[in-house]
């Protein structure tokens, strides 16, 4: 039994922006944008960072479920954390046993794709999404994956990031909720360096944390891995990106590196430091 990170979700008020950003800090292309997340009053685009993806949602009509959240949380936001797993069925009497409503359900049989969406007023934290592929070399690292669509390895840029090798989710009550993930997970539940509650995913962490900056429980930022560099980001409602001498602290070494400094209009990022390790903490 295993399970991967395979996909971050982020929901924005500008896509155009927001798309504009990230290929320009991480270097990658889009390589889908799903018709069906029309049904839920989004659109989207996905851009793979090595085998994992990144998705942002925007909203096309007056109240839905991203925008309510991002007028939860007081704008753009980390949405949803999905995942890949070999045992669907399994996942789904786990639920059903922990009393966790199913939100969704993404059953595709037809098209080598079964998933759960599970609802977050029963999870907390964030959208936690579980999604098996049934074709053929599905389970593959770097297999096939039905939401970026048949066709995105050409799209896949490494120049700067390779993966995401980490997630945070803020809550008022980071133990708590770490520990209820941690039986939908199945997943035993360890501590970073910090003391702060962690599951260990096969190819990712996903650590929990105090609310630091008032806007409630979610998804708080992700880490995005390179072979001789780390880069740490968070999602925000202002973002403006400048090159600069500025200088970040790193966590994991303590040591000062020139990096990017990013502030003032909207977007989704809001810090990008590089350092020379290829996997740490946010």
């Amino acid at each position: 039994m295993w399970i991967r990170l395979r996909q971050i979700a982020v929901v924005t008020e500008d896509l155009r922006t927001s798309a504009l950003d990230i290929g320009t800090v991480l270097g990658v292309e889009p390589c889908y944008s799903d018709p069906g997340v029309k049904q839920f009053g989004l659109k989207n685009l996905l851009w793979p960072i090595g085998t994992q993806f990144l998705e942002v949602v925007t909203p096309i009509v007056d109240d839905t479920a991203g925008g309510r959240y991002m007028r939860r949380r007081g704008g753009d936001s980390g949405y949803m954390f999905i995942t890949q797993v070999d045992d669907i069925a399994r996942r789904r009497a786990r639920a059903a046993e922990l009393g966790v409503r199913i939100a969704f359900d993404l059953s595709h049989p037809d098209r080598g794709h079964d998933g759960i969406q599970l609802h977050p007023g029963d999870t907390g934290g964030t959208f936690f999404e579980m999604d098996q592929m049934t074709m053929d070399g599905g389970d593959a690292v770097g297999g096939p994956w039905y939401p970026a669509g048949p066709n995105w390895e050409p799209y896949v840029r490494t120049d700067v990031v390779a993966g995401i090798s980490a997630a945070e989710i803020q809550s008022p009550e980071p133990e708590p909720l770490a520990r209820r993930w941690s039986e939908l997970a199945e997943i035993e539940l360890g501590a970073d360096d910090e003391g702060h509650p962690q599951l260990a995913l096969d190819n990712a962490t996903v650590r929990f944390v105090e609310d630091r900056d008032g806007r409630g429980e979610g998804l708080g930022g992700k880490g995005a891995r390179h072979k001789c560099r780390k880069m740490i980001f968070c999602f925000t409602r202002k973002l403006n990106l400048v090159k600069c001498n500025c200088h970040y602290k790193c966590r994991v070494c303590g040591r000062q590196k020139c990096g990017w400094q990013i502030s003032a209009r909207f977007g989704l990022l809001r810090e990008v430091a590089y350092f020379p390790h290829t996997f740490g903490r946010l």
